[in-house]
């Protein structure tokens, strides 16, 4: 019921299948006697497993970009529901099955779009993949030397700013609050300041 993924000279490292309609990976090594978790490979067979085994997590695509994903080799059908609720299926070749991947790549229009996995009739799995007109731009969140504005006849022009309009004044909050905490010590300590200076004058008289 299990396929080999990663293969050694020792036997399999790791696999995967579904069995009795639930998806399982099965790693055949210790990972507390490897140092595989401190390599840059491990988040990335972490992400992997997820998306294998959790198919119903959506996936966030920008318009354009292809869908893809893994299948299993015991499907007999791959469905795409588009968000206008056209169908498109690997039997009529508008998706794409090749090495237990799926791909589709009409993904123009924006919404919500479900990738079935089917075994006759029955949906054994599915997973929902988010596509947005996403702007870059609306992610970029530092401050900004330069600033645009739009004018009125439509054209934009840069203005140069000298100056940061974001001003930093936790510098004299702090400076205030020590100055609060200097007058209370001075207040609380009076009588004690008082018996130093008592003492002092005595010496020196």
């Amino acid at each position: 019921w299990a396929r080999v993924i990663v293969d050694s000279d020792g036997g399999p490292l790791l696999l995967a299948g579904e069995r009795e309609g639930r998806r399982i990976i099965v790693l055949a090594f210790d990972l507390h006697l490897s140092d595989f978790p401190l390599t840059i490979g491990f988040p990335l067979l972490l992400s992997n497993m997820i998306d294998y085994l959790l198919p119903m997590s959506s996936v966030q695509l920008t318009t354009g970009q292809p869908i893809v994903a893994p299948v299993d080799s015991s499907i007999e059908e791959v469905r795409v529901i588009r968000p206008d609720g056209r169908v498109a299926s690997s039997r009529d070749g508008q998706v794409q099955v090749q090495a237990n991947q799926t791909f589709y790549t009409d993904t123009e229009l924006p919404g919500i779009y479900t990738l079935e996995e089917r075994r006759g009739n029955e949906v054994i799995t599915g997973r929902r993949f988010a596509v947005n007109l996403f702007a870059p731009n609306e992610s970029q969140i530092t401050p900004q030397r330069d600033l645009v504005i739009s004018q009125i006849s439509g054209a934009q022009s840069t203005v140069a700013r000298e100056r940061d309009g974001r001003q930093e004044i936790w510098r004299w909050l702090a400076l205030v609050a020590l100055l609060v905490l200097l007058i209370e010590w001075l207040y609380y300590q009076r009588n004690t300041l008082t018996l130093l200076r008592e003492r002092w004058r005595r010496r020196t008289a």
